[in-house]
């Protein structure tokens, strides 16, 4: 299958403007009083709002002083992407570019303007960034997991629009099942997508997850290690399991989808000759309703 890669879209958006035209603005341009909803613009920046959809959440403060001096003796060379909402603008690409025009002192930035859908909105920020600085992996998970929720695209779908993997995009998606402490030092850079992965073997054990996530971060042990940490905690029988059946990608994709759709914990086990089982954790009598109602189809009915 030819995958629709959305980056083919943001490099055609850029294109439209010639380098001439995306010239700099230095300092001291006043900003242009003007309403537009398409094309190249010259915007105030205190017309222009962050993206609801960025999915960046960490910005290196050094590295855009760095950007800040680069544009205050040079000007901006390359225009956000921005949408316009009612009488003002919302970013779309080029927060870093926004943040530093603001740290020099600019009155204004080169805009493309451009009438996007919500999903066409974060599906750019979401390439920009990609493309252009890799986002954390759980950056990348929760902007993948809310092209999937919020404009209920599939894994297959979210790989034709973005040009990744679907493989890639599951196994991202994975690391939000993790403890919030365990996700935060991936996005601190203590630990890496790898360590991520090994410690997702012990999920049924949170605490555990967390106290050796510490350890992995504290001791800054590879990720062949921290497989072989938790390969050693894991029970005899579910060591055999692991060695006898590799993951079937597949069955993965179609169990992650069906805990997003009943918001629970969700395991398929495949057994001998095509068969298996599917096994739905639920947490309360409410949560098992919601799940019940969810597989029926049908609403409960009120009381007489």
């Amino acid at each position: 299958m030819t995958r629709k890669a959305l980056g083919k879209g943001l490099s055609a958006l850029l294109r439209e403007v010639e380098p001439a035209e995306a010239a700099s603005t230095a300092p001291d341009v006043p900003p242009t009083a003007v309403v537009a909803t398409s094309g190249l613009s010259e915007i105030a920046l205190d017309l222009i709002d962050a993206s609801p959809f960025q999915p960046r959440t960490h910005f290196d403060p050094q590295a855009l002083e760095e950007l800040a001096r680069s544009m205050r003796s040079g000007g901006v060379v390359q225009p956000v992407i921005a949408r316009r909402v009612g009488s003002r603008y919302e970013l779309v690409a080029g927060e870093r570019r926004l943040r530093a025009a603001r740290l020099a002192g600019l009155q204004s930035i080169p805009t493309i303007v451009r009438p996007l859908s919500d999903q066409q909105a974060l599906e750019i920020s979401l390439l920009e960034n990609i493309q252009r600085e890799d986002l954390n992996p759980l950056e990348q998970a929760r902007a993948f997991d809310r092209l999937a929720n919020e404009f209920a695209l599939t894994q297959e779908e979210i790989a034709e629009h973005t040009g990744k993997d679907r493989a890639t995009i599951a196994n991202l998606m994975r690391l939000l099942r993790l403890p919030k402490e365990v996700q935060e030092l991936v996005e601190q850079g203590k630990l890496t997508a790898g360590h991520a992965r090994a410690l997702l073997k012990l999920e049924e054990s949170p605490v555990v997850q967390r106290v050796m996530a510490r350890r992995m971060a504290a001791r800054r042990i590879s990720v062949r290690q921290a497989e072989q940490m938790v390969e050693r905690k894991l029970p005899t029988a579910k060591k055999k399991r692991a060695v006898e059946r590799p993951v079937d990608p597949n069955l993965q994709a179609a169990q992650e989808t069906l805990e997003r759709a009943l918001g629970t914990k969700v395991r398929i086990v495949e057994q001998r000759g095509g068969r298996g089982r599917i096994e739905i954790d639920y947490y309360s009598l409410e949560n098992l309703d919601h799940i019940y109602y969810t597989i029926v189809g049908t609403a409960p009915k009120p009381p007489d």
